[in-house]
């Protein structure tokens, strides 16, 4: 979900799956109201080990995360 203080979110983020192998199991994306955010987030879910989503998201992210 988008919140204000998204940004702070993605640094968090952006240091978990740089200091450790970073797994997400269930996770849900959305709403989001900017490209910026949605942008952001695709690059930290490709720094990831594996990420799982509730539902398929295919059409919101780069085909590079689909396996």
């Amino acid at each position: 979900m988008e919140y204000p203080t998204w940004k702070n979110i993605v640094s968090w983020w952006e240091y978990q799956s740089s200091q450790y192998p970073f797994f997400v199991l269930g996770a849900n994306f959305g709403p989001y109201h900017t490209e910026e955010y949605r942008s952001a987030m695709d690059k930290v879910y490709t720094k990831l080990k594996d990420i799982c989503f509730e539902i398929p998201i295919q059409r919101i992210f780069s085909q590079t995360m689909i396996m």
